[in-house]
C-alpha cells in the first residue's frame, strides 16, 4: 500500500463492479455483431424494381415477402428492410 493512500473497500468493490459490467455489456454487442466503433447504418439503396415489387407485395398484405425480396435484392439488415417496406407509399 502506497503510504498516505487508503481505498475504501465498498468503493473498491462498486468500482470493480461496474467496470465487469461495462466489459460484459461491450462484449455482448459485439458478439451480437455490432462493431462498437462502427456508425450506424444509413439509408439503403433500393433498386427501382424491388422497390415497385415490395409495394405491390405490401399493398396485396404480403408484408413479410415484401421484406424477404428486400433483404435478398439489398443485403440489408431485418430491421432495415422492415423500416424500408413500412415506410413505402
Amino acid at each position: 500500500m502506497v503510504e498516505g493512500l487508503s481505498v475504501d473497500p465498498g468503493s473498491f468493490f462498486a468500482g470493480m463492479v461496474a467496470g465487469a459490467l461495462f466489459c460484459f455489456a461491450a462484449l455482448r454487442r459485439q458478439a451480437q455483431g455490432r462493431d462498437l466503433d462502427a456508425p450506424p447504418p444509413g439509408p439503403i439503396e433500393v433498386p427501382a424494381d424491388v422497390r415497385a415489387q415490395a409495394l405491390l407485395l405490401r399493398a396485396e398484405g404480403k408484408a413479410i415477402d415484401a421484406i424477404k425480396l428486400v433483404r435478398e435484392r439489398t443485403g440489408c439488415d431485418l430491421k432495415t428492410a422492415k423500416e424500408f417496406v413500412d415506410r413505402l407509399r
